[in-house]
Order: structure tokens, then C-alpha cells, then sequence
């Protein structure tokens, strides 16, 4: 009689079954007792991953640890006193607002707040918020951008208090910075020192953000309000990956393949949609965004990555909220004043051209000027041309010539495609970026002017751009018409 040889994959499934049920009876061996949710005043509802200090240890996380005094919930955020007036776990928001100012007494914050502070801290982001700087002075301020404090002035000084302004500047007489403090933001021009000071009472708004690496229990922060100890949290993620290894080879790499080789296959052959629609579609909005110099800070991750230095300031990547990827140009040494700088942002914010590249936003603030476009994987033209894909004749004339058509379409859009005629004075291969279907998009309009169209010709009173790339009538200073820069092809 032969004996039936046993199944190696039975033999593994009967393993992985009895190890499942082992793990599982030690979990509810181990587990603790479930947290149950505290309160304080109004905070009705505290729950992970905050705790009161009166909360059971393992109950929440320590680096979101709340207080309760006096049937007020307290938070402590780097080294100042805060109420929470609010927590939305829905989006991961706490209102807070400063102990010193939450009563609407006239009084100075309990602690002082700087930018780096809230970019370093690994916890908690500010969500749509300025900033409301206090100074003191010896002799009165005639500035309306500057309230002074009543209650507090006196005795040869005078206090004064500032909304939506983080940069302290062009003070008349000695004056000396005292403290800063979050506020919620507002659209409001020049508000009386009542109008701050409700604005200070309302306070401002924390997102937080929690990983693993902040929890006390490393493999598994949190299930359902229940906290596995370390060793077996260990065991059972070391053994998820190998039972997902098994099953993703035996049942889910060869449905993937043949999936991915259609989707290929569908890819290359269905018909390219047209970039001029792809362009528009894109477009949610017509004019671009201002930015504040805190959230350009926080876009570009504390100026982390640095793309390049150009002539007129340096450029660096940066990421929006939701995942878009944008270049960042801080502008060196800005000559003109804040309004006629916005001038020329909505003239520029208002072209939209799938070879011109897209400028999104801007931020204007004290002595700070930057320009938010989007991002060019490929980099510019020149690189392309230098590469050893030029060299090595892998970049087809096919694909050089698209580029120089799409740079032309780009500069003729600059020249009459609306109400303006943009003379650009500085397209060079540098300035053509590429995206990642090497879609060619003229950048950098630092030197660009600005004329109306019905104009035949126009006047240039210096010498502008790039030697080399410059038609003769630029040089000569004559009279000439916007569309002798289409030379530079």
C-alpha cells in the first residue's frame, strides 16, 4: 500500500493557522485595560492620543499630555501656557489661545512664539494663522499699523501691539520687540486695538500629527483604545510579513504582471491628449495665491533643498499640502516697493500657457518677496542639450524640434495672447524648463516688461538680458517691436 505524500502547502497553511490562534490567545492574555476617555470643563471628550495627567500611565502620549486646573484644559507648548478651547479629532485641530490674553484683560502674552520653534516641533503645526507682535517704545508712534496698549503704557513708555505683521520694521524713535503670538487669521486692514485683542481671545489653530516613532509602544501605537506590549507587538508584525510575503507570491505577483502588462500596452497605444486642454484642465484657480514668508518656510522645509542660484535669487523645491510638487525663487535685494511688485504678479498670475510655466503663488511680506511656480522634473534645456543623451544622439531632432515649437508658442503667447505685450529680454536654453513629457515652458521673467499691445513699437532705455541671445535692435537701444526676441530660436 503506497502512503499518500502530504501537501507541503497544506502542512504551511496548518501552521500559519495554529500560530494566528497561539498569538491571538496571548494578546488576550496580555492586553490591558482599555483607556477609557477623560474630561475636563469644556472639553468633554479627551481621548488618545492626548491624556490627563491624572490619566492611568499608557493611557494616551505623554508628548500630548493635557492639565486640568481649575476646570480649565491646559496645554503646555514649548515652555508657554495655553487654554484648549477646542479639539476636532475629525481633521486633527486644537484651538487654543494664550494664558495671559484668554480673559480679554489688557495684558502681554504669557510667552513669546518664534517661527522656528513651530517648524522644529515634530507634534503640531500652525493652520491658518498670523502673527500679533508686541513692541515697546519710549516716544509715541503716529504708524496706524501700530495700537497702543492703555493699560499698560505709561511712565515714559509706551506699549503697542501689531496684527498680521511678523517683520518689525521702520519704527519711528527707539523702539524694542517684546513678544509674539499666534493668531487666527483674517482678512482686516489696520483693526483697532478691540478688534486685536478679540482676535488674540479667539486664539489659534494646532494640527497635530502622530507616528510610531512618537508612541510609547513602538510596533503598535494604537487599536481600538487597546495597547499590545512591545514583544508581542513584535512578534505579531515580523510574522503579518511573512504570512503577506507568502500570499502576495503565490496569489497576487502574477494577476499584478499580467494586469501591469495590459495597463502597459493600454498606455502605449491609446491617443495623447492634447496639452493645451491637459493645461487648462489643471487650472483651478486664475490668479496665484499669496503666501505668508511662514508658510513659504514651511513649503520649501526651512529652505532644505536648494535647485539653483539665478540672477535675480535662488530657487528651491518645495511640496504644497496636498503632494504638488512646486520650485520656490526667493528674490535677492527686490527694488521695487510691495504694490507695484503685486502689479506685476497679477499680470504674470494671469497667463495661462501650456509652455509658459504656471506661477501659483507669491509672498510679499516686510522685506521678503518670492514666487511659487510649479515644478520642472526635467530640468532646463541646456542641461538636456549637454547631457549625455544629446551627446550620445538618444534625444531624437523629432523631440527638438517640439521643443522649439512649443518655446515659440510660449513667446507668442508672451506677446499677444492677452491684454499686454510681454517682452520676456532673456530667453536663453537656461530659462526653457522641462517637464516630465519634456513639454518645453519658458521661466524667469526677472526681466520682463510690460507694454499694451496697440503699441507697434516700443522703447528700451537700457541694455537687458543675456549677451549672445539679444537681437542687434536691443543693443542699439532703438526703438524695435516685441516680437524681435523671437531671434533667440
Amino acid at each position: 500500500m503506497t502512503r499518500r505524500k502530504e501537501s507541503p502547502v497544506s502542512s504551511t497553511t496548518l501552521f500559519s493557522l495554529l500560530i494566528f490562534l497561539f498569538s491571538t490567545e496571548v494578546e488576550a492574555r496580555f492586553t490591558p485595560h482599555v483607556c477609557s476617555r477623560s474630561s475636563c470643563g469644556d472639553i468633554e471628550i479627551i481621548d488618545y492620543p492626548f491624556r490627563l495627567k491624572t490619566d492611568p500611565p499608557g493611557c494616551g502620549e505623554i508628548a500630548f499630555q493635557l492639565s486640568c486646573e481649575n476646570n480649565k484644559t491646559i496645554l503646555e507648548f514649548h515652555s508657554g501656557k495655553y487654554y484648549v478651547k477646542q479639539i476636532s479629532y475629525a481633521d486633527n485641530r486644537l484651538r487654543v489661545v494664550d494664558f495671559n490674553l484668554a480673559s480679554g484683560s489688557c495684558s502681554l502674552p504669557y510667552k513669546s512664539v518664534s517661527v522656528d520653534e513651530i517648524i522644529d516641533d515634530h507634534h503640531y503645526r500652525l493652520v491658518s494663522t498670523t502673527y500679533t507682535s508686541f513692541i515697546k517704545c519710549s516716544s509715541n508712534l503716529s504708524d496706524q499699523a501700530y495700537r497702543l496698549l492703555p493699560c499698560l503704557s505709561g511712565n515714559g513708555s509706551s506699549f503697542y501691539v501689531s496684527y498680521d505683521n511678523y517683520i518689525i520694521s521702520n519704527l519711528q524713535g527707539p523702539c524694542s520687540f517684546i513678544s509674539r503670538v499666534p493668531t487666527v487669521y483674517q482678512t482686516v486692514l489696520f483693526p483697532s486695538y478691540d478688534s486685536i485683542l478679540q482676535l488674540m481671545q479667539t486664539g489659534f489653530d494646532l494640527e497635530w500629527s502622530i507616528g510610531c516613532w512618537d508612541s510609547s509602544f513602538s510596533y503598535d501605537c494604537y487599536k481600538s483604545g487597546n495597547y499590545l506590549p512591545p514583544w508581542l507587538a513584535a512578534f505579531r508584525t515580523i510574522w503579518n510579513v511573512f504570512s503577506a510575503i507568502y500570499l502576495v507570491g503565490r496569489f497576487i505577483l502574477a494577476p499584478i504582471g499580467i494586469f501591469g502588462f495590459l495597463i502597459h500596452k493600454y498606455m502605449t497605444t491609446k491617443k495623447v491628449i492634447d496639452n493645451e486642454q491637459r493645461f487648462l484642465h489643471r487650472q483651478q484657480h486664475t490668479m496665484p495665491r499669496r503666501y505668508s514668508y511662514s508658510d513659504i518656510i514651511a513649503i520649501t522645509n526651512n529652505f532644505k533643498d536648494k535647485l539653483g542660484q539665478g540672477g535675480f535669487g535662488t530657487v528651491y523645491k518645495g511640496q504644497l499640502r496636498d503632494g504638488f510638487s512646486v520650485a520656490v525663487k526667493m528674490l535677492d535685494n527686490p527694488i521695487c516697493n510691495d504694490e507695484d511688485f503685486i502689479n506685476e504678479v497679477s499680470i504674470i498670475g494671469r497667463i495661462h500657457q501650456v509652455n509658459i510655466v504656471w506661477l501659483m503663488g507669491f509672498c510679499s511680506e516686510g522685506s521678503f518677496r518670492a514666487l511659487v511656480f510649479e515644478y520642472m522634473a526635467n530640468g532646463s534645456l541646456d542641461k538636456l542639450l549637454l547631457s549625455r543623451e544629446a551627446e550620445r544622439h538618444l534625444v531624437s531632432w523629432e523631440k527638438l524640434l517640439q521643443i522649439a515649437l512649443g518655446t515659440a508658442r510660449g513667446i507668442e503667447h508672451l506677446h499677444g495672447g492677452f491684454n499686454v505685450c510681454v517682452l520676456h529680454s532673456d530667453i536663453k536654453p537656461q530659462n526653457v524648463l522641462l517637464d516630465n513629457d519634456f513639454i518645453p515652458k519658458v521661466s524667469d521673467a526677472g526681466l520682463a516688461k510690460f507694454y499694451p499691445r496697440e503699441k507697434d513699437f516700443v522703447s528700451i532705455s537700457n541694455t537687458r538680458g543675456t549677451i549672445g541671445y539679444l537681437a542687434p535692435e536691443m543693443i542699439s537701444r532703438r526703438p524695435c517691436i516685441c516680437f524681435l526676441q523671437i531671434r533667440c530660436l
